[in-house]
């Protein structure tokens, strides 16, 4: 996944936010990858911990928080769920495990199983 193209779907590459956003993101992601770092005997996934990493903030832009260039409606506090809602219209879980499943099903059983931990609460 290039999460520079999505970023910069919603992002003009010159624009303050873009500049926060990616300035904050590579930051979150230095400080996620050093905490995996510390559980290698986890086998954790560092390109997936990057990947969220960058993204985690993605919904900034529709909320209204001039001082980092967004100029949106909704309160910053917001971004959390937007970010979700702009990632989740990517593809759908199917779409994710036919692509996972390309890559063995170890991985596939992985993904299955971080669908089950992080589902919403019925």
């Amino acid at each position: 996944m290039d999460v520079i193209k999505i970023i910069e779907k919603y992002y003009e590459p010159d624009s303050k936010a873009y500049y926060f956003l990616i300035h904050h993101s590579k930051l979150v992601a230095k400080k996620a990858l050093q905490v995996a770092e510390r559980v290698k005997e986890l086998n954790p996934n560092f390109k997936f911990i990057e990947e969220a990493a960058m993204l985690h903030d993605i919904g900034i832009f529709m909320t209204h928080a001039p001082k980092i260039g967004c100029y949106g409606f909704h309160p910053y506090i917001s971004h959390c769920y937007l970010g979700r809602e702009i990632v989740e219209k990517e593809k759908s879980v199917q779409e994710i495990r036919e692509i996972i499943a390309k890559f063995g099903n170890d991985k596939l059983k992985q993904f299955d199983e971080w669908i089950e931990f992080f589902k919403e609460p019925v």
